[in-house]
């Protein structure tokens, strides 16, 4: 069973939320958003959805905690930033526990974005898939 195509977004800046949000909802997906990070931590707890974007320089709290107050929820994070170079997007991946495919830094191509997340949600169902299976064989 495939998932469905919901993404939360955490963005402070709203004309980028508005336009990223406005290209996932062309592209099928149902958007949650959120602009800044205690509203998202506090939203995401009641929403199921499997990928989250998360700006990484929120007003409030950094987007990386964002991310560690709601992991236990099993969401799928993008974390994205136009501060990140690709040596701090692997160091921080790696105190995460994440890969590097869960940073992109900004500006970003919208094609290379949807891919990304395209790419989290096939990742997503595979983890999916192997907890069932694992569940029915026990």
């Amino acid at each position: 069973m495939a998932l469905e195509r919901e993404i939360s977004i955490v963005e402070d800046n709203n004309a980028e939320l508005f336009l990223t949000q406005h290209l996932f909802e062309q592209n099928g997906y149902t958007v949650f958003s959120y602009a800044n990070g205690c509203d998202a931590v506090a939203g995401l707890r009641g929403c199921m959805t499997h990928v989250v974007l998360i700006d990484l320089a929120l007003p409030d709290i950094y987007g990386v905690d964002v991310y560690k107050r709601t992991k236990h929820l099993s969401h799928q994070p993008l974390f994205v930033s136009g501060l990140l170079r690709y040596t701090n997007m692997q160091s921080m991946a790696a105190s995460c526990g994440l890969s590097a495919d869960n940073f992109m830094a900004k500006p970003f191509d919208n094609t290379a974005l949807l891919a990304q997340v395209a790419a989290l949600y096939a990742r997503e169902e595979h983890i999916r898939a192997e907890r069932i299976s694992a569940e029915s064989i026990a």
